[in-house]
This record gives C-alpha cells, structure tokens and sequence, in this order.
C-alpha cells in the first residue's frame, strides 16, 4: 500500500470510531427535565446548570443527561436512576465559556436556553457598574434601570465579614482581598 492511501484509511478509521463512539442520549417517555442557565456569565469563570428531573411513571427509570452547548455534547454527563414519582435536582460540573457572545445550552436535545458570556470589566448597559459587580449583586448587567443599591453592597460586605470568621486561617486573606474591593467599590459608587 501507498503512503497516501494508508494515510487515507487511517484517517477514515478515525473518524469512523469518533461518529460511531459517539453518545445520543435520549430521555425515557416517562422522565420530565426542566433546567435553569444563568442569562448572564462572564467569560472564563465557572458556573453551574442545574436541572430538575422527575420520573413520571410507575416504574424504576435510569437516565443518562447529557450537556450541551451550542448543539455539542460536551464532557458533562449525569446518570441517575429514579423512583416511580422521584423528583431529583442535580447541577453539572462547573461548566467555562471561553468567548464572548451568546450560547445555547441544552440538556439531550431539550429546547435550548440562551446564556451570553460578558466581559468582567464591561459595561453592558452603560449604567456604571461593571459586569462582574452586577452579576454578584444579583442585577441583570443588561438592564439599566436595574443598578445595585447600597444595602446590596453593605450586605455583600457584612456577609463576606461573616465568612471570614467562620473559615481556616489560611483562606482568609482571599476574603479580606474580598472585602476591601467591595469597600472600595462602595466608597467610588456611592
């Protein structure tokens, strides 16, 4: 045999047994799976999806879910077995986005949810607040009439002080690092 048909086999053989190893999970009639994507995320910090998933039927169900985003499975898979009327809550391993822009995220071909992956230091409403304050504050960083308030901020503080007590000694520099930004935040905003 030629080099060049080798190659072209080797090649044929590879993608062969990447399409046929290829996993297509599909959900049993009898489980029912609702999920939640955040609307907003930044770029390159982890997050979680969370799905909540209900056997509908009379009898033991297993059911493997599958991740994916923007149509491709990506490495996030959940097995479980469920109970005839067993309702169970599972989150995905922390999930990063790499780019930033808008991605649909499914669970075994379920109707996607869109999620947009921002940039820490952005502005996306142009209200004065980066990104990153607002998705910790719990504001929407699309909406300006939706800004963060002081109490927010004071509370953020106060629990992060709460935190600090409650942890080893040694993770307690990262939250004092915590507290002084949203201090600073807080004296430049309001």
């Amino acid at each position: 045999m030629n080099v060049r048909v080798c190659g072209t086999l080797v090649f044929l053989l590879i993608v062969c047994s990447f399409v046929c190893v290829e996993a297509v999970y599909t959900l049993p009639e009898d489980i029912e799976v609702e999920f939640t994507v955040p609307h907003y995320v930044i770029v390159g910090e982890p997050f979680k999806i969370s799905a909540l998933v209900e056997n509908t039927g009379d009898t033991i169900a297993s059911v493997t879910l599958e991740l994916e985003v923007d149509g491709i499975p990506v490495d996030h898979i959940y097995s479980l077995v469920l109970q005839p009327g067993e309702v169970r809550e599972v989150s995905f391993s922390p999930l990063v986005l790499s780019l930033q822009k808008s991605y649909n995220i499914s669970i075994n071909n379920l109707a996607p949810k869109t999620t947009t992956a921002l940039l820490a230091e952005g502005d996306l409403d142009g209200d004065g607040w980066e990104n990153k304050y607002e998705l910790t504050l719990g504001t929407d960083p699309g909406n300006s009439v939706q800004v963060p308030t002081k109490s927010m901020v004071l509370n953020l503080i106060v629990s992060k002080v709460n935190e600090y007590y409650r942890v080893e000694e040694n993770e307690r520099p990262s939250i004092l690092e915590e507290i002084m930004l949203w201090v600073n935040v807080y004296f430049s905003k309001f």
